[in-house]
């Protein structure tokens, strides 16, 4: 399998995919199911940070606490929807980042599918 450096770049340094247009916040937000997944994340998120002040245990703690709830939230996204999660978790935490999944991968008003 031959690795296309040139694709790779284009994809590295494709800003528009992570920064939020005005057309992105003004999509509607996610289904309630999708909506629990967000608070998910977030929780998932928050905990993290939490635990992570925790002298000597905490990180560890804060580390297994993300992967158990994230472990829980991946299974139940579509394959498109886990796609566009990976990319936007590159930059983004979970929470924020499984939103813009749901945004990007939904239809809004006037649009039409991708």
């Amino acid at each position: 399998m031959a690795i296309d450096i040139r694709q790779g770049l284009r994809r590295a340094f494709d800003v528009g995919r992570y920064l939020p247009t005005p057309r992105d916040i003004l999509r509607p937000l996610p289904k309630p199911k999708q909506g629990e997944l967000v608070t998910a994340g977030v929780a998932a998120d928050v905990i993290s940070y939490g635990l992570g002040f925790i002298p000597w245990v905490g990180d560890i703690l804060g580390g297994m606490a993300n992967d158990n709830i994230m472990a829980d939230i991946l299974p139940r996204l579509t394959p498109e929807e886990k796609a566009e999660f990976r990319e936007q978790n590159r930059l983004y935490p979970n929470g924020i980042a499984l939103l813009r999944a749901f945004q990007r991968t939904r239809v809004g008003p006037g649009e039409r599918p991708k």
